[in-house]
């Protein structure tokens, strides 16, 4: 990826390669915390938020700390995006898993499907 490519604070980009693993992650989320055990998907999915969101604050007080921000990564664009993927890759394999219809494959096809859109979106964004 080249430099120009990459989200900064000068430059903001909603969606970009990390994108997928914000995603990903939230589909890892989900098996994580049903895992656990004595949660519904709707209060792992609000645990799930407010732990991506405190991630994502971590990068917004870094990127937008004293100085010259302008070349450092992660513009709050940015940090909205990969809010929204995580949210996405969380409800998508918790839609797949509650039907009996759907097997567990029908949720690496959502990974498969939704990181081959998040690419695509960034190389017409780019």
């Amino acid at each position: 990826m080249h430099r120009e490519d990459r989200d900064t604070v000068g430059s903001p980009k909603i969606l970009d390669l990390w994108t997928v693993v914000h995603f990903v992650s939230g589909v890892a989320a989900f098996f994580v915390l049903a895992a656990l055990g004595g949660l519904t998907p709707g209060s792992g999915f609000i645990i799930w938020m407010l732990l991506h969101l405190a991630y994502e604050i971590k990068d917004f007080v870094l990127a937008y700390a004293p100085g010259d921000a302008r070349k450092r990564p992660n513009s709050w664009q940015n940090s909205m995006g990969d809010q929204l993927a995580a949210a996405v890759g969380y409800g998508l394999a918790a839609a797949a898993s509650w039907s009996p219809r759907r097997p567990m494959a029908s949720a690496l096809t959502s990974v498969l499907v939704w990181g081959l859109t998040s690419l695509g979106a960034y190389a017409v964004t780019g």
